[in-house]
């Protein structure tokens, strides 16, 4: 019955050492990656030309789901925001 155990016991540990191997190669490959920061350029509105302002289109529809709700799509043609 001890050879059963010590054979078991012998098993869980190579399958933890191997487990615990892996995630650290993972971590490794994942640690090279570098977040980017993006800055966002906010422009007043109302600071835009008229022709700029001719460029943007605001379209507001309701919501089907909610009758309250109303959603809003903004379509930018400018290279200003």
């Amino acid at each position: 019955m001890s050879k059963k155990a010590l054979l078991i016991g012998v098993m869980c540990l190579l399958l933890i050492s191997a487990g615990c191997a892996n995630k650290a190669d993972a971590d490794k490959s994942t640690s090279n990656v570098r977040a980017t920061e993006t800055t966002e350029k906010t422009v007043d509105y109302t600071s835009l030309s008229q022709s700029e302002k001719n460029e943007l289109t605001f379209l507001f529809t309701r919501s089907s789901q909610d009758p309250v709700s109303v959603n809003l799509k903004i379509i930018n043609r400018t290279n200003k925001i």
